[in-house]
């Protein structure tokens, strides 16, 4: 948790309260480069997009090879 909050702030502080999407993507390069557990990155996440509680897994759907 306090690395998101170290992101957020990081971002903010470089933007002046308007993070692009250049921040935000090397906040989340950060995570990933350093392989976060989800349960660290999930708050950051979710300061982006509404994430739904009863989300299925992807899938290929109806377009897979048979």
């Amino acid at each position: 948790m306090a690395s998101v909050l170290r992101a957020s702030q990081s971002i903010f502080r470089r933007s002046s309260g308007k993070p692009t999407a250049v921040e935000v993507g090397r906040s989340l390069a950060e995570f990933y480069g350093r392989q976060a557990p989800w349960e660290e990155v999930r708050p950051f996440i979710e300061c982006l997009f509404r994430l739904s509680p009863d989300a299925t897994r992807a899938s290929p759907g109806d377009f897979s090879a048979e």
